[in-house]
């Protein structure tokens, strides 16, 4: 993030790299320890050499529970603070992702703003706050989620995009955060 709030998207000046297990949980080595703010995590599909990322939906798990996550499909999250040595969690989901763009639109990248928009986001579906919560994952698949509403809502936004013809929920989620990015509102 840049002094100005505003997000720095250049691969070339990416802070460090991670590594994605099966389950989803990561690891990031930050290569700048001078740098002290907050840091965007940017989550990215890819179909490369034969890797396809793809995630679950639950409004199509019993026809087709993975849908294909391409290139251009991203997620995003924040740690609010890095100080050159701290770790922590990050969630990074559709929702985070909102409060992510909404926060470009409300005028830049801050630890307080993204605060507000994950409170924000997280009232709008009920819930408390978003950022620190991950939805409950009902396959038990190994992911470590533990909030019920947030699973619903994610269930509910997946059933949406089924509703209205959307094949990739994917591309559903993607059109939620440009909503959020052109004028602030999801």
């Amino acid at each position: 993030v840049k002094p100005d709030g505003s997000i720095d998207f250049d691969d070339s000046n990416a802070l460090g790299v991670t590594s994605t297990f099966n389950n989803g949980i990561y690891q990031a080595i930050v290569r700048n320890r001078n740098y002290r703010g907050p840091i965007v995590v940017e989550v990215r599909g890819q179909n490369v050499a034969g890797v396809q990322s793809d995630g679950g939906n639950p409004a199509t798990a019993s026809s087709q529970q993975l849908h294909v996550m391409n290139g251009g499909h991203v997620l995003y999250g924040v740690m609010p603070l890095f100080e050159g040595f701290s770790a922590g969690d990050v969630n990074v989901t559709p929702l985070t992702t909102c409060a992510v763009t909404r926060a470009q639109f409300l005028g830049g990248m801050s630890a307080g703003m993204y605060g507000l928009t994950n409170v924000n986001l997280g009232q709008h579906f009920g819930m408390s706050a978003i950022r620190t919560q991950l939805p409950f994952e009902f396959a038990n698949s190994g992911s470590f989620g533990n909030n019920l509403t947030y699973s619903y809502v994610m269930a509910a936004l997946s059933q949406v995009a089924r509703n209205i013809g959307v094949a990739n929920v994917w591309d559903f989620y993607l059109g939620m955060s440009r909503d959020c990015l052109d004028d602030g509102i999801l």
